[in-house]
């Protein structure tokens, strides 16, 4: 929902060097790791130079890295993206022990926020839960690039309508196939 540089500019770090540039060797992990000004307890790796990690989500150094950085920390936070984007979020979860879910108001229909856990469970990670975001302004498409799309619903009440977000994981797990 939201570009590499943004997450970096809230954290208040710069985008590169990141995973991308560490993997690709331009940079190593030290020089890539950051630490964010208003918490300086929070150690950030951004994405990196490329903007993704597409390609690189599968490969044996990703794990590498992983496992160096579960090694010196108490948690290792990884921000995925969208489920519905591709198959990134799943190759991430099935390096993760756990997978929250985020749901931005007004913008993540509940389909899709089954559709990820499905997706998280097929890979063999457990889904610890969800968190609700508010909307992320996000930079105007392209005339060409605006799809009519209908106002987004959440926990099934139309936009603009109050509702209490809390609903959102009792349903959530009543939509979850048993587990054996």
């Amino acid at each position: 929902a939201h570009t590499p540089d943004s997450l970096a500019r809230l954290l208040g770090v710069v985008p590169t060097p990141g995973v991308s540039d560490v993997l690709a060797g331009r940079a190593n992990l030290g020089e890539a790791t950051q630490r964010a000004p208003r918490n300086p307890t929070l150690h950030v790796l951004t994405v990196g130079g490329t903007g993704s990690a597409a390609g690189l989500c599968q490969s044996h150094a990703l794990r590498d890295m992983l496992a160096v950085l579960r090694a010196n920390a108490d948690y290792v936070v990884i921000e995925a993206p969208s489920a519905s984007a591709g198959a990134d979020a799943q190759s991430l979860a099935s390096l993760a022990d756990t997978a929250i879910i985020a749901v931005e108001l007004r913008r993540t229909r509940r389909p899709h926020v089954v559709d990820a856990a499905e997706q998280l469970r097929r890979v063999g990670t457990g889904v610890l839960g969800a968190v609700v975001m508010p909307r992320i302004p996000q930079p105007p498409p392209a005339p060409e690039d605006t799809p009519a799309q209908e106002p987004p619903a959440v926990n099934g009440h139309p936009q603009g309508e109050r509702f209490d977000e809390t609903v959102l994981m009792s349903k959530l797990d009543e939509a979850a196939p048993a587990q054996p």
